[in-house]
């Protein structure tokens, strides 16, 4: 609650943010870490079904939160990773993730020890397919 006067300061329209992220996920492992967040697998308590929640603190630019945010929400594509909903609180942002466990495409090829040219253009043909819809 914010005090008479005070604004709460809340940098994505459609986040929720009447409840807390912890009333409806139970966190678990951790997936990965970058330079501004740290990715875990979660639960949602009620369907029991697995996500990924993508965890923001609030210390990067506010334009590159938002900006990630609004092209997530706008995207759907069978080759891009779905955005559920956001819950926002004063000094984090949660991105609810699909979870995705196929690893990255440089693994698999390092796992398999050859690629083959009908392989990478398979691949290339589903990443352009995906990227088409950033028009």
């Amino acid at each position: 609650m914010t005090s008479k006067g005070q604004q709460q300061d809340f940098w994505i329209k459609e986040s929720i943010r009447d409840q807390k992220f912890e009333d409806n996920y139970i966190i678990g492992t951790e997936l990965g870490r970058g330079a501004t967040s740290v990715v875990y697998k979660c639960e949602h308590i009620g369907s029991k079904k697995a996500w990924a929640v993508k965890i923001i603190a609030k210390q990067v630019e506010r334009k590159v939160i938002i900006t990630e945010a609004g092209i997530l929400f706008r995207l759907r594509h069978s080759n891009v990773i779905a955005l559920k909903e956001i819950y926002e609180t004063p000094e984090k942002i949660y991105l609810v993730l699909e979870l995705v466990t196929g690893g990255e495409l440089f693994e698999r090829i390092v796992a398999r020890g050859s690629y083959s040219e009908k392989d990478a253009a398979e691949a290339m043909h589903d990443i352009l397919n995906a990227l088409k819809v950033l028009r």
